[in-house]
């Protein structure tokens, strides 16, 4: 049985549970999902299910801008707010910051875009932080304003005005990207955490798209339906790039860029960037 021995070396993988279930016990994260009334159909009928299914729904907030006037309401136990200004990323942060009183009993709040989705482990890995920091984006490269922020950072922070991002023109998102986050947001990034399993799984990868047989023709990219390589060779990441990064997730016709973090367990369908947030649906 010598050939056996290796198995003795086998030491458990060590995790960060420990840490997750203390920071579960010492203060609460609110989950914000940012969404649009025009918008908002295809987006939370996909996601919604997971988030229900992952997070507690009292700390579940759905904040929908382009509403015609400012209202609440609970459905299946998750809290809805329409607001009557649209400010595309941050109509939902210009609401925290108006209505603190709503968030007094959490001390983060972990925005994320009606095009994410929360699969299993998400919650739990959401609270793989070190306490006091004020903000955490996704990965220290691209995080799409997407992250956990300290409720005091937020109310406090001079980086930008959200009160002159009410209804202006243009993707505010876009011209705004990650600004929130830039600094200690990046520094202290998920993907630079110990996973809940490992270190160093990366900050994220590319899902696999439609059966290119089977589909229409992309309204995304054009050249997602040329046939596949016979020898693939030292093209691989050209491959990858042209042939398993996007899918009609939402079956409309409009292909996204499908990423995932996965020390967070968390996907975002991007759509595309030449139409430009919404008209990207």
């Amino acid at each position: 049985m010598d050939k056996f021995t290796f198995l003795d070396n086998i030491k458990p993988i060590e995790n960060n549970y420990t840490l997750i279930k203390q920071n579960q016990s010492d203060f609460k994260i609110k989950y914000v999902i940012n969404s649009h009334v025009d918008y908002m159909e295809e987006a939370l009928a996909f996601m919604l299910p997971y988030a229900k299914a992952e997070i507690p729904k009292e700390d579940i907030l759905v904040v929908l801008g382009g509403g015609d006037s400012n209202q609440s309401f609970i459905h299946d136990g998750v809290e809805f707010q329409i607001v009557n200004y649209n400010a595309w990323d941050f109509h939902s942060f210009i609401f925290i910051t108006e209505n603190p009183d709503k968030f007094k009993d959490y001390e983060y709040v972990f925005y994320m875009h009606d095009t994410c989705c929360p699969y299993r482990g998400f919650y739990d890995a959401s609270y793989n932080i070190k306490k006091g920091k004020n903000a955490y984006a996704l990965s220290d490269a691209m995080s799409s304003n997407i992250g956990l922020y300290k409720l005091s950072y937020l109310m406090n922070q001079s980086i930008v005005n959200f009160e002159k991002l009410k209804n202006v023109s243009g993707p505010t998102g876009t011209a705004h990207e990650d600004c929130l986050l830039r600094g200690e947001g990046k520094a202290n990034s998920y993907n630079k955490r110990k996973s809940i399993y490992e270190r160093g799984v990366g900050d994220k990868l590319f899902h696999l798209g439609n059966n290119r047989k089977s589909d229409t023709v992309s309204s995304f990219k054009p050249n997602i339906f040329r046939p596949w390589p016979s020898n693939i060779g030292n093209n691989l990441p050209k491959f990858i790039g042209q042939y398993l990064t996007y899918k009609d997730v939402y079956h409309t016709g409009n292909y996204r860029r499908v990423i995932y973090w996965k020390n967070l367990n968390l996907a975002k369908f991007k759509s595309n960037p030449q139409l430009g947030g919404y008209g990207g649906r």
